[in-house]
């Protein structure tokens, strides 16, 4: 398999599923596993979120913009709503990062 083809908005599409899965399942269903040592769980949460969610949704938001503009170049409908999926849902997550940012500066004490 070459990398034109694993770059392909269907398989980019997969990973993202995918990615989407693990995400969930480390910060909302690994809760229940790691009930008596919650400091550890946490740590990890935090960790898998800074150093592999952040980053793996700009290389996805990346890829897939790249996956749109070739996509509406060669004039292929059904890859450009293929490639669109994952940059509706990462735009919606980083609009949600940024309106907790700001809430956060908005009612914090020390403003």
């Amino acid at each position: 398999m070459n990398i034109k083809k694993m770059l392909s908005p269907n398989y980019i599409l997969i990973f993202f599923i995918i990615f989407i899965v693990i995400f969930i399942s480390v910060n909302y269903i690994g809760y229940e596993f790691f009930q008596s040592n919650e400091y550890f769980y946490k740590k990890i949460k935090t960790t898998f979120n800074l150093f592999c969610f952040i980053p793996g949704t700009a290389v996805f938001l990346g890829i897939s913009i790249f996956n749109f503009s070739i996509s509406k170049s060669c004039n292929n409908k059904r890859n450009i709503k293929i490639s669109l999926i994952p940059i509706c849902f990462i735009t919606i997550y980083y609009l949600y990062i940024f309106i907790r940012l700001v809430y956060g500066f908005l009612t914090s004490e020390y403003i």
